[in-house]
């Protein structure tokens, strides 16, 4: 797992043309963590079948590293169906007032 996660690395600093010693790099809990295995999922009886009907957020951080925009923290989002983005790479505290903005850009509030 190590040497799959130092490739990665070293191949966002080629990309960005960051200087750094990737080598050196210890792995993160979070990366630990995420390989972990667990229970399954339970099972759905109906699927969303329209944009908006189901929305799958996450805010994942703080991260051990700022972003080159400076943020620690960032948000996934999923939008069924087979949609997938991000927004709002600001702390946690702008979290609520972002996602109130994209639910309403969305129209799904109806505010």
């Amino acid at each position: 797992m190590k040497d799959c996660v130092i490739k990665t690395r070293l191949m966002l600093l080629r990309k960005y043309q960051i200087k750094g010693n990737a080598k050196d790099s210890q792995i993160c809990d979070g990366c630990c963590y995420g390989k972990q295995s667990h229970r399954p999922f339970g099972t759905r009886i109906q699927r969303a079948t329209t944009p908006g009907e189901l929305i799958n957020i996450d805010v994942c951080g703080p991260m051990q590293q700022k972003s080159l925009g400076g943020a620690k923290y960032f948000v996934s989002k999923m939008i069924s169906p087979n949609t997938v983005g991000y927004f709002s790479r600001s702390p946690r505290m702008k979290f609520p007032s972002a996602l109130k903005r994209f639910l309403m850009k969305r129209k799904i509030l109806g505010i």
